[in-house]
């Protein structure tokens, strides 16, 4: 399946990737890979992930906080968020 990147969602990576080089560039590769291989798992399998609000599902990552909030339609996978799980819950569901 084709994936796409809510703008919204390209951004916050973009930050938690900036965020964990700052602190370790091998910390930082982890983070890369975790999110890699989620969103491998994701195209290959895109009903494995909990279902959790509406339409959207959450493949949340391991040992980091984050979660992949994504939707399907039409064959094609949107990512909505790269959201951190210690935010406030919700913030991008407004999203279109």
């Amino acid at each position: 399946m084709k994936i796409v990147f809510y703008e919204e969602a390209y951004e916050e990576l973009k930050y938690a990737i900036d965020f964990y080089n700052e602190i370790s560039l091998n910390l930082s590769e982890k983070f890369k890979k975790s999110i890699s291989d989620k969103i491998a798992q994701i195209r290959l399998f895109p009903y494995s992930c909990q279902k959790f609000f509406g339409d959207y599902r959450k493949c949340i990552l391991l040992k980091f906080p984050y979660a992949i909030i994504y939707k399907i339609e039409n064959g094609t996978i949107y990512i909505i968020a790269i959201a951190n799980t210690n935010k406030k819950p919700f913030y991008w569901k407004d999203r279109k």
